[in-house]
């Protein structure tokens, strides 16, 4: 079996996950953001770019917006600490027998990087 991994996390409204980090999150539980995640697999080198809207369950409807299709990844809080380890849980825990075959099951809730709609 083939175990992805996440290598870094890029949010898109910081300039970098120290910045995020750093930022007050006064409602953790009651919040949302994009990040670019760079996802390779276990034990080998490169990776590939994610797109992904990360909500609470308390923030999915604003997150979402007027696009009830878009891709969303629930999560319990954006305490980054807890973020970020929900991040790596998930994306490892998507392991399949194919590279292909991870890249569908991350496409549940994320974009990929050479999809058409790159949000």
């Amino acid at each position: 079996m083939l175990r992805p991994e996440l290598r870094h996390i890029s949010p898109n409204d910081y300039d970098d996950w120290e910045a995020f980090v750093a930022a007050e999150h006064p409602e953790p539980w009651d919040e949302f953001a994009w990040f670019v995640l760079y996802i390779g697999l276990e034990g080998q080198e490169g990776t590939t770019l994610f797109q992904v809207l990360v909500a609470t369950a308390a923030a999915v409807s604003r997150a979402k917006g007027n696009d009830k299709h878009r891709r969303v990844l629930v999560v319990e809080s954006f305490e980054p600490q807890v973020l970020e380890r929900a991040l790596k849980d998930h994306v490892s825990s998507l392991a399949a027998h194919t590279w292909d075959e991870i890249v569908e099951r991350l496409r549940c809730n994320m974009y990929w990087e050479y999809e058409k709609q790159w949000s």
